[in-house]
């Protein structure tokens, strides 16, 4: 019984999450269009979603990550050099923490719509 509340749970978080991105995509598709390629790179932006955390314990930064390339779904062994280049300008931290991971820090990168990516860093 209570796998199946916890299972329930899980469904319910996961619907308001994908409303709460499909409420917010108007806004994102207008900032990609407004967003030139820079030497016919693929674009590559981040929107700051949810933080979580207090002074004791774990920190989660959630951030919405648009690659057109793809890459950031990659294992971090596969990462083209085009694509560290880039993110180390626009996603520093996320690029760093992908490649770098502390034992005690996890990233995650769900990919949740077309070009976009749910990055969840787990900072202890």
């Amino acid at each position: 019984m209570l796998l199946v509340l916890w299972l329930l749970n899980i469904a319910r978080v996961r619907q308001a999450e994908q409303q709460a991105f499909a409420r917010a995509m108007p806004g994102f598709a207008a900032r990609i269009a407004q967003t030139p390629r820079t030497a016919g790179q693929p674009r590559l932006l981040d929107w700051a979603w949810k933080e979580t955390g207090a002074a004791i314990g774990a920190q989660i930064f959630e951030t919405i990550v648009y690659d057109e390339s793809d890459e950031i779904g990659r294992p971090p062994a596969a990462l083209s050099a085009g694509w560290r280049a880039r993110a180390s300008v626009r996603l520093k931290d996320i690029a760093e923490r992908i490649g770098h991971r502390n034992r005690n820090d996890e990233v995650d990168v769900r990919r949740i719509d077309d070009h976009f990516y749910l990055v969840t860093e787990t900072i202890q």
